[in-house]
């Protein structure tokens, strides 16, 4: 297989593929999954009977079998237009992508936060490219349920590392940099305190008392609207913290 023919598969935020050649364009919704699904169980593959319970609700007939041929037929046919005519790899009743047929942003997201480590003066940069790359959740447009165990996953993997690496940088006076990860971690999960809390410490560092005390505002509504519940004692004495230290009164 050509690699110069691989395939550049977006699927953090969304479901896009594209070529040399330019975009994939999918012939059906279904060999569209397909493609998704098989990204996601990588070089492991998939049974036949594996791909009809999670891709056709369990059902194993003549019906379902026919979908998935065909679902398995469009697949191909898509990708033999972008020169990946053997990209669809089948055996012992099996289905997989080849492993150099593609190259997908959550496969690299994952392989570069394992491979920074600890991040320190000298990888900062290069971390915060890797967090670049988690544009949203795991196939965010879709509605995939067989997905939602990995989205949960890649989630959770995106929310450690970049809480991680906005400590490092807002400790280290690189401020410019913190903000869009900071930023980006509380509009994933706007009720995550540990996010909050950064965002907090992002607004004292550059000195905005207005954004500070709006944002613990919007947080705290937010808590009591959703959840019935008032902010944590830790980022509340956080925010009286900054506040004081930004000129103003603390709360009683």
């Amino acid at each position: 297989m050509e690699t110069a023919n691989k395939l550049t598969a977006n699927c953090l935020g969304s479901l896009t593929a594209r070529s040399r050649y330019g975009d994939v364009k999918w012939i059906s919704g279904k060999s569209a999954e397909l493609f998704a699904y098989l990204l996601v169980q990588r070089d492991k593959g998939a049974t036949r009977d594996r791909i009809l319970e999670d891709l056709f609700d369990g059902v194993d007939n003549r019906r379902t079998n026919t979908y998935l041929n065909t679902a398995v037929y469009q697949l191909r046919k898509t990708l033999k237009l972008h020169g990946l005519g053997d990209a669809v790899v089948s055996f012992n009743e099996r289905y997989k992508l080849h492993p150099d047929a593609v190259e997908a942003d959550f496969i690299v997201f994952e392989d570069g936060t394992a491979a920074i480590g600890e991040i320190t003066a000298s990888n900062y940069r290069q971390a915060c490219d890797v967090e670049k790359l988690y544009a949203g959740d795991l196939f965010s447009d879709k509605s995939y349920v067989w997905s939602v165990a990995e989205k949960e996953r890649l989630s959770l993997l995106h929310a450690t590392f970049a809480k991680r690496l906005g400590k490092w940088l807002l400790e280290h006076g690189h401020m410019e940099l913190a903000a869009p990860v900071v930023h980006k971690l509380v509009s994933l999960n706007e009720t995550d305190e540990q996010a909050n809390a950064l965002l907090l410490g992002l607004y004292a560092a550059v000195k905005d008392r207005q954004s500070l005390v709006a944002h613990y505002e919007k947080y705290t509504n937010l808590l009591r609207e959703e959840l019935g519940v008032q902010p944590g004692i830790d980022i509340t004495r956080l925010f009286e913290r900054f506040k004081g230290e930004l000129g103003g009164r603390s709360l009683e």
